[in-house]
């Protein structure tokens, strides 16, 4: 008897932890799936350092993806964010842009957004 009381007590507890544990995996698993397929109008390219003129290592990375996502999708057009530290000759919007460029993307495809920073 009261052995069933115990049970009685634990069993939602349990049942709401297996529920929570599915439902996390669940969202895991979408969290997974591409979303950026094109279907939208704009896609956005967030900024990092650049160094004089030159994308660093980090910017690279951004510019890549976005050169293999703008290639797969031609009519999405290219949202470049970033500003221009004091450490920055030009913003980091204005070198996405001329990297951009220079590798195949057509100038009218990119809308720049930067901020100069001065601290």
């Amino acid at each position: 008897m009261k052995f069933k009381k115990i049970l009685l007590c634990i069993l939602p507890f349990a049942v709401f932890g297996i529920t929570m544990w599915i439902k996390t995996g669940n969202w895991i698993i979408a969290g997974k799936l591409p979303i950026a397929n094109g279907q939208y109008e704009y896609a956005i390219i967030l900024g990092a350092k650049v160094n004089g003129e030159v994308p660093s290592l980090s910017l690279r990375y951004r510019l890549e993806a976005a050169l293999d996502y703008a290639k797969v999708h031609p009519n999405v057009k290219l949202i470049l964010s970033g500003g221009q530290g004091p450490d920055e000759d030009i913003s980091e919007a204005e070198a996405m842009k001329q990297y951009l460029i220079e590798n195949g993307v057509d100038e009218d495809r990119l809308i720049r957004n930067s901020i100069n920073f001065h601290l």
